[in-house]
């Protein structure tokens, strides 16, 4: 006796490959900048902030990305001291939830990298009459970690939330922490 087996097949759907996406960030910063030691300097700032993105997506809700902030600055042009800001970086980071791919639908998301900093402070101080210029440059290695809150699950806009603390190679007492809010958006290929 012959036995007959029978299978059903049903369609199955190709998964869709996830493309890689550009994104724009814009906002402001505040942070604290520090050379301990005998001579010591501390200095604060506020930045206005640009920066730019390009995530590749390894699955629907984790991918990598390249992030350049080719500007952030300050300048105090309408005051007398004429108090001056500038920082640069490039950073890699792990991207989880919002922010990791176009077709994640998650209601927010998740970051976390390294990369490397410049960043100039400089100010100008009054003390009795005399004026006083202090400088504070770093140069090294930063890390940093945040969250996105999209407006509505599935929506490319996003408000980004980001925590930053940064070193310098050649003078390990000089640091740098900074605390940032932006607004976002990300773009097709």
């Amino acid at each position: 006796m012959a036995c007959k087996l029978s299978f059903s097949q049903e369609p199955v759907e190709k998964p869709v490959p996830l493309k890689g996406f550009f994104g724009v960030n814009l906002g402001v910063s505040g942070s604290f900048s520090e050379k301990r030691g005998p001579n010591y300097i501390g200095m604060t700032d506020a930045m206005f902030n640009l920066s730019f993105s390009y995530t590749k997506p390894l699955i629907k809700d984790l991918g990598l990305s390249i992030i350049l902030q080719p500007i952030g600055v300050f300048t105090e042009i309408f005051a007398f001291e004429g108090d001056f800001s500038w920082q640069s970086s490039l950073i890699a980071a792990v991207n989880i939830g919002h922010g990791s791919s176009l077709v994640s639908e998650a209601g927010y998301g998740w970051y976390g990298g390294a990369g490397i900093v410049y960043n100039l402070l400089e100010s100008y101080d009054k003390r009795g009459g005399e004026f006083y210029f202090h400088k504070l440059t770093i140069f090294g290695p930063i890390a940093v970690t945040g969250f996105r809150i999209p407006p509505k699950a599935g929506r490319t806009e996003h408000i980004d939330f980001r925590l930053s603390y940064g070193m310098d190679m050649t003078v390990s007492k000089k640091r740098l922490y900074e605390i940032r809010l932006s607004f976002g958006g990300f773009g097709k290929d």
